[in-house]
Protein backbone atom coordinates (compact mmCIF):
# COMPACT_ATOMS: atom_id res chain seq x y z
CA UNK A 1 0.00 0.00 0.00
CA UNK A 2 1.29 3.61 -0.82
CA UNK A 3 1.96 6.44 1.37
CA UNK A 4 -1.12 7.98 -0.05
CA UNK A 5 -3.21 5.10 0.68
CA UNK A 6 -1.82 4.85 4.52
CA UNK A 7 -3.06 8.47 5.02
CA UNK A 8 -6.32 7.96 3.24
CA UNK A 9 -7.01 5.19 6.11
CA UNK A 10 -5.60 6.81 8.75
CA UNK A 11 -8.28 10.06 7.88
CA UNK A 12 -11.13 8.08 7.61
CA UNK A 13 -10.31 6.70 11.19
CA UNK A 14 -9.99 10.22 12.72
CA UNK A 15 -13.19 11.29 11.16
CA UNK A 16 -14.94 7.97 12.31
CA UNK A 17 -13.24 8.76 15.85
CA UNK A 18 -14.67 12.22 16.07
CA UNK A 19 -18.22 11.21 15.03
CA UNK A 20 -18.05 8.42 17.57
CA UNK A 21 -16.48 10.78 19.84
CA UNK A 22 -19.25 13.83 19.31
CA UNK A 23 -22.11 11.15 19.90
CA UNK A 24 -19.71 9.73 22.94
CA UNK A 25 -19.18 13.43 24.91
CA UNK A 26 -21.45 16.01 23.07
CA UNK A 27 -24.68 15.42 24.71
CA UNK A 28 -26.21 16.98 27.94
CA UNK A 29 -25.06 15.31 31.34
CA UNK A 30 -27.35 12.96 32.54
CA UNK A 31 -29.20 13.16 35.78
CA UNK A 32 -27.89 10.90 38.28
CA UNK A 33 -30.13 8.13 39.67
CA UNK A 34 -30.03 6.53 43.24
CA UNK A 35 -29.08 3.04 43.08
CA UNK A 36 -31.52 0.17 44.56
CA UNK A 37 -29.45 0.10 47.52
CA UNK A 38 -30.21 3.95 48.04
CA UNK A 39 -33.79 3.74 47.28
CA UNK A 40 -34.18 0.69 49.55
CA UNK A 41 -32.24 2.60 52.54
CA UNK A 42 -34.92 5.54 51.50
CA UNK A 43 -37.74 3.51 52.02
CA UNK A 44 -36.47 2.25 55.53
CA UNK A 45 -35.87 5.20 56.57
CA UNK A 46 -39.76 6.34 55.82
CA UNK A 47 -41.19 3.50 56.87
CA UNK A 48 -38.78 3.88 60.50
CA UNK A 49 -40.31 7.72 60.48
CA UNK A 50 -43.56 6.58 60.28
CA UNK A 51 -43.73 3.98 62.78
CA UNK A 52 -42.31 6.69 64.78
CA UNK A 53 -45.24 8.89 64.05
CA UNK A 54 -47.93 6.65 64.69
CA UNK A 55 -46.51 5.48 68.05
CA UNK A 56 -46.24 9.32 68.91
CA UNK A 57 -49.63 9.63 67.76
CA UNK A 58 -50.92 6.83 69.83
CA UNK A 59 -49.16 7.63 73.07
CA UNK A 60 -50.95 10.95 72.53
CA UNK A 61 -54.15 9.35 72.27
CA UNK A 62 -53.66 7.51 75.60
CA UNK A 63 -52.81 10.57 77.28
CA UNK A 64 -55.80 12.18 76.19
CA UNK A 65 -58.43 9.63 76.81
CA UNK A 66 -56.60 9.48 80.53
CA UNK A 67 -57.00 13.26 80.94
CA UNK A 68 -60.63 12.79 80.15
CA UNK A 69 -61.57 9.84 82.02
CA UNK A 70 -60.13 12.37 84.66
CA UNK A 71 -62.12 15.43 83.71
CA UNK A 72 -65.34 13.15 83.23
CA UNK A 73 -64.86 12.55 87.43
CA UNK A 74 -64.22 15.84 88.53
CA UNK A 75 -67.21 16.63 86.62
CA UNK A 76 -69.48 14.33 88.16
CA UNK A 77 -67.98 14.82 91.96
CA UNK A 78 -68.66 18.36 90.99
CA UNK A 79 -72.43 17.96 90.21
CA UNK A 80 -73.16 15.94 93.29
CA UNK A 81 -71.46 18.06 95.97
CA UNK A 82 -73.60 21.02 93.91
CA UNK A 83 -76.62 19.08 94.21
CA UNK A 84 -75.75 18.67 97.47
CA UNK A 85 -75.94 22.32 98.37
CA UNK A 86 -78.54 23.58 96.15
CA UNK A 87 -80.51 20.75 98.00
CA UNK A 88 -79.67 21.58 101.63
CA UNK A 89 -79.82 25.47 100.54
CA UNK A 90 -83.33 24.42 99.51
CA UNK A 91 -84.61 23.10 102.62
CA UNK A 92 -83.59 26.32 103.96
CA UNK A 93 -85.49 28.37 101.87
CA UNK A 94 -88.69 25.58 102.38
CA UNK A 95 -88.39 26.56 105.98
CA UNK A 96 -88.09 30.33 106.00
CA UNK A 97 -90.91 30.36 103.06
CA UNK A 98 -93.13 28.49 105.30
CA UNK A 99 -92.00 30.68 108.51
CA UNK A 100 -93.22 33.81 106.57
CA UNK A 101 -96.22 32.39 105.27
CA UNK A 102 -97.07 31.77 109.06
CA UNK A 103 -95.56 34.61 110.27
CA UNK A 104 -98.66 37.27 109.61
CA UNK A 105 -100.79 34.69 111.67
CA UNK A 106 -98.45 34.28 114.14
CA UNK A 107 -96.43 37.44 114.89
CA UNK A 108 -95.55 36.72 118.12
CA UNK A 109 -96.10 32.87 118.51
CA UNK A 110 -93.14 31.23 120.44
CA UNK A 111 -93.25 28.55 118.43
CA UNK A 112 -92.30 31.00 115.30
CA UNK A 113 -89.40 32.11 116.65
CA UNK A 114 -87.97 29.26 117.44
CA UNK A 115 -88.18 28.09 114.12
CA UNK A 116 -86.45 31.17 112.87
CA UNK A 117 -83.74 30.57 115.68
CA UNK A 118 -83.32 27.26 114.16
CA UNK A 119 -83.27 28.63 110.68
CA UNK A 120 -80.24 31.12 111.67
CA UNK A 121 -78.55 28.21 113.54
CA UNK A 122 -78.64 26.03 110.58
CA UNK A 123 -77.43 28.69 108.27
CA UNK A 124 -74.66 29.59 110.55
CA UNK A 125 -73.37 25.74 110.93
CA UNK A 126 -73.38 25.38 107.25
CA UNK A 127 -71.38 28.46 107.05
CA UNK A 128 -68.94 27.40 109.61
CA UNK A 129 -68.69 23.63 107.76
CA UNK A 130 -68.28 25.41 104.26
CA UNK A 131 -65.13 26.75 102.58
CA UNK A 132 -63.43 29.51 104.84
CA UNK A 133 -64.56 32.22 102.68
CA UNK A 134 -65.08 35.42 104.53
CA UNK A 135 -66.88 32.80 107.16
CA UNK A 136 -66.54 34.83 110.14
CA UNK A 137 -68.03 37.74 108.73
CA UNK A 138 -70.89 35.68 107.24
CA UNK A 139 -71.50 34.41 110.47
CA UNK A 140 -71.17 37.79 112.04
CA UNK A 141 -73.34 39.09 110.49
CA UNK A 142 -76.38 36.83 111.15
CA UNK A 143 -75.63 37.16 114.90
CA UNK A 144 -76.39 40.77 114.29
CA UNK A 145 -79.75 39.84 113.31
CA UNK A 146 -80.30 37.53 116.01
CA UNK A 147 -79.13 40.55 118.46
CA UNK A 148 -81.78 43.01 117.31
CA UNK A 149 -84.24 40.62 117.30
CA UNK A 150 -83.48 40.11 120.85
CA UNK A 151 -83.68 43.50 121.95
CA UNK A 152 -86.56 44.19 119.88
CA UNK A 153 -85.28 46.59 117.03
CA UNK A 154 -86.86 44.17 114.75
CA UNK A 155 -90.13 42.13 114.47
CA UNK A 156 -90.20 38.13 113.92
CA UNK A 157 -91.23 38.89 110.20
CA UNK A 158 -88.35 41.43 109.64
CA UNK A 159 -85.99 38.69 111.14
CA UNK A 160 -87.02 36.38 108.21
CA UNK A 161 -87.05 38.43 105.63
CA UNK A 162 -83.54 39.36 106.71
CA UNK A 163 -82.63 35.42 106.92
CA UNK A 164 -83.77 35.42 103.25
CA UNK A 165 -81.80 37.70 101.74
CA UNK A 166 -78.84 36.05 103.36
CA UNK A 167 -80.04 32.44 102.04
CA UNK A 168 -79.94 34.63 98.56
CA UNK A 169 -76.51 35.29 99.33
CA UNK A 170 -75.26 32.12 100.01
CA UNK A 171 -76.99 30.57 96.95
CA UNK A 172 -75.22 33.78 94.85
CA UNK A 173 -71.81 32.53 96.19
CA UNK A 174 -72.44 28.93 94.99
CA UNK A 175 -73.04 30.39 91.96
CA UNK A 176 -70.13 32.71 91.08
CA UNK A 177 -66.36 32.35 90.41
CA UNK A 178 -64.66 35.58 92.44
CA UNK A 179 -61.21 36.93 92.98
CA UNK A 180 -60.62 38.65 96.47
CA UNK A 181 -58.11 38.42 98.98
CA UNK A 182 -57.79 37.25 102.54
CA UNK A 183 -55.98 36.18 105.39
CA UNK A 184 -55.07 32.54 105.41
CA UNK A 185 -52.44 30.56 107.48
CA UNK A 186 -49.48 29.49 105.74
CA UNK A 187 -46.10 27.26 107.17
CA UNK A 188 -48.23 28.70 110.82
CA UNK A 189 -47.83 32.43 109.76
CA UNK A 190 -51.13 34.67 109.19
CA UNK A 191 -50.58 35.98 105.43
CA UNK A 192 -52.60 38.23 103.18
CA UNK A 193 -52.82 36.48 99.76
CA UNK A 194 -55.45 36.51 96.68
CA UNK A 195 -57.41 33.94 96.21
CA UNK A 196 -59.74 32.69 93.69
CA UNK A 197 -63.01 30.81 94.73
CA UNK A 198 -65.19 28.40 92.26
CA UNK A 199 -68.59 28.88 93.72
CA UNK A 200 -68.43 27.49 97.38
CA UNK A 201 -66.08 24.14 96.31
CA UNK A 202 -62.76 25.23 95.62
CA UNK A 203 -60.09 27.71 96.76
CA UNK A 204 -56.98 28.53 95.64
CA UNK A 205 -54.09 30.91 96.79
CA UNK A 206 -51.77 33.33 95.22
CA UNK A 207 -49.02 34.81 97.23
CA UNK A 208 -47.19 37.97 97.28
CA UNK A 209 -43.56 36.16 96.22
CA UNK A 210 -46.50 34.24 93.60
CA UNK A 211 -46.38 31.01 94.78
CA UNK A 212 -49.55 29.16 94.68
CA UNK A 213 -51.59 26.50 96.38
CA UNK A 214 -55.31 25.38 97.20
CA UNK A 215 -57.42 24.31 100.24
CA UNK A 216 -57.55 20.57 100.50
CA UNK A 217 -60.58 18.84 101.65
CA UNK A 218 -59.49 19.42 104.83
CA UNK A 219 -59.32 22.49 105.06
CA UNK A 220 -55.93 23.06 105.22
CA UNK A 221 -53.88 25.27 102.18
CA UNK A 222 -51.15 23.14 100.26
CA UNK A 223 -48.80 24.68 97.82
CA UNK A 224 -47.77 23.32 94.82
CA UNK A 225 -44.62 23.53 93.16
CA UNK A 226 -44.07 25.34 89.70
CA UNK A 227 -47.57 25.45 88.45
CA UNK A 228 -47.80 27.60 85.35
CA UNK A 229 -51.51 26.65 84.96
CA UNK A 230 -52.86 28.06 88.29
CA UNK A 231 -50.24 31.26 87.74
CA UNK A 232 -51.91 31.66 84.54
CA UNK A 233 -55.20 30.91 86.00
CA UNK A 234 -54.75 33.67 88.51
CA UNK A 235 -53.36 36.12 85.58
CA UNK A 236 -56.97 35.47 83.55
CA UNK A 237 -59.02 36.07 86.63
CA UNK A 238 -56.75 39.78 87.14
CA UNK A 239 -58.13 40.27 84.05
CA UNK A 240 -61.04 40.27 84.45
CA UNK A 241 -61.59 36.53 82.64
CA UNK A 242 -64.10 34.27 84.71
CA UNK A 243 -64.69 31.89 82.37
CA UNK A 244 -62.41 29.53 80.90
CA UNK A 245 -60.61 25.97 80.70
CA UNK A 246 -58.08 25.50 83.41
CA UNK A 247 -56.07 22.82 84.45
CA UNK A 248 -56.03 22.12 88.16
CA UNK A 249 -55.08 20.03 90.43
CA UNK A 250 -56.28 17.10 91.97
CA UNK A 251 -57.36 18.01 95.58
CA UNK A 252 -55.69 15.85 98.09
CA UNK A 253 -56.13 15.35 102.19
Amino acid sequence: MTRNHHLSFYMVLLLCGGFTSHHAFGTPESKQVPTFTEQTQQLSDLRTEVVLLQEEIRENRLATQEQLRTLEAQKRELVLQLQRENASISELEDVVEELEQQQSEFEDSAEIEQGIQDVAAAIKEDIATGLPFRSQERIESIDSLLKERQDGSISALQLATRLWSVLDDEKRLNRENQLDSQIITLDGEEVLVDIIRLGMMFMYYQSNDGSVGYLSSNKKWVPIENSQEMSSMFTQFQKGIRNGVFVLPLLQE
